[in-house]
């Protein structure tokens, strides 16, 4: 009886979706080895040793780093955060290394990035993505089917209040508690988020994080895990949408690699100053998810100072425009993933 089904199996169309699905698996490490031996031999080539150059110039200049720099430590290893050190603590899903995402030569040739297995196992919806016009039926059409694949839509028919409340918290909830405040359990969420998928550690949630067994970051611990506690797969939802922004921005910004954005700046520990390269210009190394903003008039309204600054399209999580609903839309928010980048200071 068992070899029967067996041979059933192997004639059916079951078997080669499998195999399809296998070869698809290999493929994607295969692409992703090829990925970061690219990268390696390019960042090789260029900045042989970044970390001791950076040493030599500013024992030459005789340049100090700023505070916030200054002993921030990777949890579990205690290796110092940062391009240079991201890849000895740090784990992703993308098709590139954390330490090529942090580093700043991703900003300036920036390379398309990819959340492994989500555009494969949501192929029907790009596709059907792909034969759409409209930018606001594609919106419409992702978030019917990501109600679907969640069961988002029958939050009111799940038994019991935590059943209801864990599909009503949807990914908008995180994007609205987002605007509210970027240190609440929402932005613990999505900062988790990206150190899951990118394997960038945050670096600032309500204030500087320290290491694992520091009151600073227990509470954003505690944050992450007050804000995923009742959903239903919050993480995956978050996936599906950022693989639905880079689809979106490829669309609606063909053949473009950049955005000048602006960010109004008001606490330094929110990231952390490099180097200085220019009379207004400095190298920093951004929060993990950090907002940005297309307008500068509303930059200003966020800090007493603004940095302007060349942001990779493939950076970019999430930005207002890409619903017709009011998310984030008061302030022409972007959300962009951290790393090192070059930033310049407007002038008041």
């Amino acid at each position: 009886m068992v070899r029967v089904e067996v041979r059933a199996l192997l004639r059916s169309d079951a078997w080669e979706r499998v195999l399809a699905i296998s070869a698809s698996a290999s493929s994607s490490r295969s692409a992703r080895g090829r990925s970061t031996r690219a990268w390696q031999s390019k960042c090789s080539a260029t900045t042989p040793d970044t970390a001791k150059l950076r040493r030599e110039r500013q024992h030459r200049d005789g340049r100090d780093l700023a505070p916030a720099q200054q002993a921030q430590t990777c949890p579990g290893t205690g290796h110092r955060r940062g391009s240079d050190d991201v890849s000895f603590c740090s784990f992703n899903l993308c098709n590139l290394p954390p330490w090529a995402l942090a580093s700043p030569h991703f900003a300036e040739d920036p390379q398309p990035l990819e959340i492994q297995g989500v555009r494969a196992s949501n192929r029907f919806l790009f596709e059907t993505l792909d034969g759409i016009a409209d930018a606001e039926e594609r919106a419409r059409r992702f978030d019917d089917w990501l109600s679907v694949r969640f069961q988002l839509h029958h939050w009111s028919e799940a038994e019991g209040e935590l059943a209801r409340r864990s599909k009503k918290n949807s990914y908008l909830r995180f994007l609205r508690g987002w605007g509210v405040d970027s240190s609440s359990v929402e932005g613990a969420v999505l900062k988790s988020w990206v150190e899951s998928r990118m394997g960038l550690p945050p670096l600032f949630h309500r204030e500087p994080l320290g290491e694992p067994d520091s009151e600073s970051y227990q509470r954003y611990a505690a944050d992450r895990m007050r804000g995923s506690a009742r959903t239903n797969a919050i993480l995956s939802q978050l996936d599906l949408l950022h693989a639905f922004t880079q689809y979106e921005l490829a669309r609606r910004f063909p053949g473009e690699r950049w955005r000048t954005l602006f960010r109004g700046v008001q606490s330094p520990d929110e990231q952390q100053l490099v180097e200085r390269v220019g009379p207004r210009e400095w190298l920093v190394r951004l929060n993990n998810l950090s907002s940005f903003t297309d307008d500068p008039e509303r930059a200003w309204e966020f800090g007493s100072t603004v940095w302007e600054a060349r942001v990779p399209l493939a950076k970019v999580f999430f930005w207002s425009d890409l619903f017709p609903r009011a998310v984030l839309k008061g302030e022409r928010e972007w959300l962009v993933v951290g790393g090192e980048i070059r930033v310049r200071k407007l002038a008041v």
